[in-house]
C-alpha cells in the first residue's frame, strides 16, 4: 500500500530532472530523505543568522557611535557661531533639538539591544577610524542662504580649517 509519507518523498526526487534520466537507484541515499534536505536547509539558515548577528553587533557600535558623534559636532558647531551668526544659532538649535529627539529614541533602543543576554557586540561609543578631529579656530567661513518654494528658508556653512588638534 502507498503511504502519503512515500508519496511526499517521490515527489519530492521527482523535483530533480537530471534524477529522472538517471540509471542509478539514488532513492536510499541520505541526501535524497526530506528529513536530512530540512536539516541542511536549516544548517545553513543556521549559518546565515550567525553572519547576520556579527554584522548587526558591528552596526549597532557604528551607530551609537555616529549619534555620539554627530552631538558633538552639532554642539561644537553651535557654540562656535553664537557670536558669529546668532539667528543662524536659533535655526540650528530648533533642526537639532527635533533630531536629537529622533536620536534619543534610537539610542534608547540600541541601549535595549545591548543590554540582551546573548549580545556578544561591543558596548559604548567607538573612535572613528580614520577620522582627523580638526579645530574650529582659525575658520574660515562660507555661509550660503536660500528661501525655499513654501516660505522656509535655509542656512548652511562651510567651514575651513588649518589647525590640526594634537
Amino acid at each position: 500500500m502507498l503511504s502519503y509519507s512515500d508519496t511526499t518523498e517521490h515527489s519530492f526526487l521527482g523535483e530533480f530532472d537530471l534524477l529522472c534520466h538517471s540509471h542509478t537507484d539514488i532513492c536510499e541515499l541520505d541526501w535524497t530523505k526530506p528529513a536530512h534536505c530540512e536539516a541542511t536547509v536549516k544548517y545553513f539558515k543556521l549559518c546565515c543568522a550567525h553572519e547576520e548577528i556579527t554584522q548587526l553587533n558591528v552596526e549597532v557600535h557604528r551607530l551609537c557611535t555616529a549619534i555620539h558623534d554627530e552631538a558633538t559636532q552639532m554642539m561644537t558647531v553651535i557654540t562656535e557661531l553664537l557670536v558669529l551668526d546668532p539667528p543662524l544659532v536659533h535655526e540650528l538649535q530648533w533642526q537639532w533639538k527635533a533630531c536629537e529627539a529622533v536620536n534619543t529614541v534610537h539610542t534608547f533602543q540600541l541601549d535595549r539591544i545591548t543590554l540582551q543576554p546573548g549580545f556578544s557586540g561591543s558596548r559604548g561609543i567607538g573612535q572613528q577610524v580614520g577620522a582627523i578631529t580638526a579645530a574650529l579656530e582659525p575658520t574660515n567661513t562660507i555661509s550660503h542662504s536660500m528661501a525655499g518654494g513654501d516660505g522656509t528658508f535655509f542656512c548652511f556653512e562651510i567651514y575651513t580649517s588649518t589647525k590640526l588638534l594634537p
